[in-house]
């Protein structure tokens, strides 16, 4: 009898181990105009039947798959994808090329273009729409992706797309917004560059102080960038969208959101109290505000998920 008690005991603790899945992770590599995109595809526990997928385009600058970069540490992109993931969603999120492992693109900065990081997201659901894995493929951009995903839904197959903290207005009035507090000699000098810019023109000899917005060399992307009108772009969007703002994020206002909604009032819209730009909550004051941005282990906003799936969960 001791015998086969023990034995109900260790396969009752096996049955209980297998009835314990996790979601699972893993490496997948896409190949994108001449390079190749690494990134994360986040599956949920049961993958027995199907399952929504959400592809995650990183903002601005050198942004890598978990939303970290030079100066910060949020992993506000990897807590997002283990949220949906927990809510039965798939999702896959990347490093930009030229950051991370997404690191074999032949290219020079001067060369870099805004339609090129388009190309890489149109890469990406192409690849998954080809798997036919998920029941439907939506997309979410964060920040400067919310653009890039916005354009590239226009040139795909996709079921549903979500702004998050994304500019409504092209990205030379969100920069002369951003330098509007600056001491006059900055913000003239700023505002003298971009309206070149605007124009089509390179500015030569830009002022140290200045060259890390607007150093030769990266003026040709930002050229390339100013011409696209989010408001108009998400106007002419014909698949359901959500857009997200939060009234705490110093670097995209509210009224970007707000500017979104107008150019497609059949939108879903939501304002996160409290969220900031890397998606968090709960802190006090400006200093913690921006602390945030390297604090990891800050869970991101729980109304953001909510929003997110609801709206996943809700495309027919």
């Amino acid at each position: 009898m001791k015998y086969l008690l023990l034995f109900f005991i260790v396969f009752a603790s096996c049955k209980s181990a297998t009835i314990q899945l996790t979601p699972t992770e893993k490496e997948v590599v896409i190949e994108s105009s001449g390079g190749h995109i690494h990134g994360s595809l986040l599956l949920p526990a049961d993958t027995s039947k199907s399952m929504p997928f959400v592809l995650i385009i990183a903002g601005s600058g050198p942004t890598d798959r978990n939303c970290n970069g030079s100066g910060f540490k949020s992993d506000a992109y990897k807590l997002l994808a283990d949220s949906l993931a927990k809510r039965g969603i798939a999702s896959y999120r990347y490093d930009k090329r030229g950051v991370g492992m997404s690191n074999d693109f032949k290219m020079e900065e001067t060369a870099l273009r805004f339609d090129d990081f388009i190309n890489d997201a149109v890469s990406c659901i192409n690849h998954f729409n080809t798997t036919k894995l998920f029941s439907k493929i939506i997309v979410v951009g964060h920040s400067e992706g919310a653009l890039v995903g916005m354009l590239a839904c226009k040139q795909t197959k996709t079921e549903g797309y979500i702004s998050l903290c994304g500019a409504g207005r092209p990205i030379d009035m969100v920069l002369k917004e951003q330098l509007a507090k600056q001491p006059d000699a900055i913000k003239n000098e700023s505002y003298r560059i971009i309206d070149s810019l605007r124009n089509g023109t390179v500015v030569k000899n830009v002022a140290p102080l200045l060259a890390s917005l607007f150093r030769e060399s990266v003026q040709p992307y930002l050229i390339s960038w100013i011409k696209y009108n989010p408001a108009k772009e998400i106007s002419e969007l014909k698949i359901p969208s959500l857009i997200i703002g939060g009234d705490s994020d110093i670097q995209v206002s509210v009224a970007e959101a707000d500017s979104l909604h107008k150019g497609n009032p059949d939108s879903n819209y939501k304002i996160i109290a409290g969220m900031n730009h890397p998606l968090r909550t709960g802190f006090k004051n400006q200093a913690e505000n921006l602390a945030s941005y390297n604090k990891p282990e800050m869970p991101i906003a729980s109304d953001l998920v909510k929003s997110v799936a609801d709206f996943i969960k809700g495309l027919k």
